[in-house]
């Protein structure tokens, strides 16, 4: 029995590791490419949020302790690489993604609508944070203005950047979870 239990604590321990590895490279490359290439060419104005949409990946697929940690790795990641000082960012993905993780594993079915039904969530509570940044920032605010050429074009490209981001992620996890 406790040869079991060794070599069944080795395989988690394995298996940890290389999800830990793998998704922290993922997690690195896409806020480098949010940071520097979507930073540098804005569509429509605004830089879609891709670390939201990988944190509500991960935590769809990964499960709430998963999406937890990825997403407060990724706030404090893009804060660093994008220089912006103290932000709500971490504390923001951390709930996003154990919320999203929690009820991703209650319900079970890992299917590709249900994603779209968290993600739609995420850019909900993406606005109010860009809501809140703007609020901080200005005293006069034209709520119309800043919902059609700021909050609209937004959740429209973070939602359809987490739309694509879906496919690759979960093959990854697919790949990982294959290799034994």
């Amino acid at each position: 029995m406790a040869k079991y239990v060794s070599s069944y604590r080795a395989q988690t321990r394995s298996k940890t590791i290389r999800y830990t590895v793998t998704f922290s490279l993922v997690i690195l490359l896409v806020s480098v490419l949010q940071v520097s290439v979507l930073g540098k060419y804005r569509l429509f104005g605004v830089v879609p949020d891709l670390m939201i949409c990988l944190v509500l990946c991960i935590a769809f697929l990964c499960g709430r302790y998963a999406g937890a940690i990825t997403g407060i790795g990724a706030g404090f990641l893009i804060e660093a690489i994008g220089s912006v000082g103290i932000s709500f960012l971490p504390l923001a993905y951390l709930i996003v993604g154990y919320v999203v993780g929690n009820y991703a594993s209650a319900q079970g079915q890992k299917l590709w609508t249900n994603y779209l039904l968290y993600l739609g969530a995420g850019m909900l509570a993406r606005a109010a944070i860009t809501l809140g940044y703007i609020l901080l920032q200005y005293e006069k605010v034209d709520f119309l203005q800043i919902f059609l050429h700021i909050l609209l074009p937004e959740i429209v490209l973070t939602f359809l950047c987490g739309a694509l981001l879906y496919a690759p992620v979960r093959l990854l996890e697919m790949l990982l979870e294959r290799k034994k």
